[in-house]
């Protein structure tokens, strides 16, 4: 029973070192992945708030921020484009950095750089406005050159039916031989 016990430790151990590496990566995994949703929909939030009329830069930012700082999200980058939103702004984009090193949850050094997240929305300006940055649409395509039909062939006219000789008549039936006199 000694030796079995010893043979259980050392494959805990062995096995140990795999199941840990695979549990924190799973952790920190779902931490990248939590944060580059979470950039994606910040991205959004601020370019909600920037498509109202009246909005500004420093509006979006503090939206932006106020959604990160719940999550716990810090040192984040928020990129405004525009840099100012007049009423001539046809669309407002808004670009979220948060930089992996600051935002791991176990260990910083597995993943570098910044998650980004991107979001363009059309601003809620008059329709003139609108109007005026909308691409004018290309012409629609000719249409095309109707096949023509064939010409139907003309009926054939019919030949007159030939009438069918009138049927023989029936001849007479012979009369009956009379009978011979009676003999007395």
């Amino acid at each position: 029973m000694g030796n079995r016990v010893g043979a259980a430790a050392v494959e805990m151990a062995i096995v140990s070192v795999v199941l840990f590496a695979v549990i924190i990566s799973s952790i920190e995994m779902s931490r990248m992945s939590m944060l580059r949703h979470s950039a994606d929909y910040s991205a959004y939030l601020g370019a909600r708030v920037g498509i109202i009329t009246g909005a500004n830069t420093s509006d979006i930012e503090a939206r932006v921020d106020d959604h990160l700082s719940k999550i716990g999200v810090k040192n984040a980058v928020v990129t405004v484009t525009p840099a100012t939103i007049t009423e001539a702004t046809t669309q407002v984009k808004v670009e979220v950095a948060i930089p992996a090193t600051g935002n791991s949850w176990i260990t910083p050094k597995h993943f570098t750089g910044s998650v980004v997240g991107r979001c363009t929305l059309l601003t809620e300006r008059s329709a003139m406005v609108m109007s005026q940055s909308m691409p004018t649409p290309p012409p629609p395509p000719p249409e095309p050159e109707p096949e023509p039909e064939p010409t139907p062939d003309p009926e054939p006219t019919p030949d007159p039916a030939p009438t069918p000789d009138p049927p023989a008549p029936d001849p007479e039936p012979e009369p009956d031989p009379e009978p011979p006199p009676p003999m007395l």
